[in-house]
């Protein structure tokens, strides 16, 4: 049997990426790793046009809501055309459409590391993923994330958030900046990084105290016209998948046998 014979025979799983030769080379990083774990699987990879990527004469804060980079790879993970996706986490919406989860979040090498998502909780795709997640990369990025969330961090507002971690204590920094770069305001908290979400609430409340940042906030706070769903689980997929196979799901994963 020849070398063809054999990668023909191999189960195919499809994996969604920007065109991007950033989002190329981070969706082949992520495979190479799963591939150390699974040489038995073939992954291919769909390349997606984005409405971000498309509009090149517009400020970001001009295109309105949010996941201008993300929603054509969230559609091809819903209808079930691909299993996960790879795409960096700070272009990610902190709320997800429903039926998507953050499968795992990879070792953090910088602030501008790799995501994983997946569109429901699919137990094979979710167990797979957790073997490559990333325990104290997940906490620091739960923290982050739950912050922007808390604040309503969209493309709409200008704002940097970073967290160390120290043992287990996690530093949570961010700064909130006007359009212009000439106002800044920083804030910043520390605490368990197993309350790592509750550390990202604790400082947005204290953004939407400051009488200072208000004005920098605009509608931070309010329900945007374009929302997003209800479940986030960086660095807990094994769990998710105990989930899902205990609930079952009503969708069919896109994971084909040759």
């Amino acid at each position: 049997m020849t070398d063809t014979d054999e990668a023909t025979k191999k189960r195919v799983i499809y994996v969604s990426s920007r065109k991007s030769d950033l989002a190329l080379y981070q969706t082949r990083e992520v495979i190479s790793m799963l591939q150390e774990h699974h040489p038995d699987i073939r992954f291919e990879i769909g390349l997606q046009d984005t409405f971000g990527d498309s509009v090149l004469d517009k400020h970001l804060t001009q295109l309105g809501g949010v996941g201008v980079f993300t929603k054509s790879l969230e559609d091809e993970l819903l209808a079930g055309r691909s299993s996960f996706a790879v795409h960096s986490l700070k272009d990610m919406p902190t709320q997800l459409p429903p039926g998507l989860v953050l499968g795992a979040i990879c070792k953090r090498e910088s602030p501008e590391d790799a995501v994983i998502i997946h569109p429901k909780h699919k137990a094979e795709i979710l167990t797979m993923l957790a073997q490559i997640a990333h325990e104290e990369s997940s906490q620091c990025c739960k923290a982050e994330r739950s912050l922007l969330r808390s604040i309503e961090g969209g493309c709409q507002i200008s704002m940097g958030v970073n967290t160390t971690l120290d043992d287990d204590t996690i530093k949570l920094t961010a700064t909130l900046l006007s359009r212009d770069g000439q106002i800044s305001i920083t804030e910043s908290t520390r605490g368990s990084r197993f309350d790592a979400e509750l550390l990202g609430e604790n400082l947005a409340r204290e953004f939407l105290k400051n009488p200072h940042a208000r004005p920098l906030l605009g509608p931070a706070g309010q329900k945007r016209a374009l929302t997003y769903g209800y479940m986030e689980a960086p660095g807990d997929a094994a769990a998710a998948a105990k989930d899902q196979e205990e609930n079952g799901s009503p969708k069919k994963a896109c994971i084909r046998d040759d």
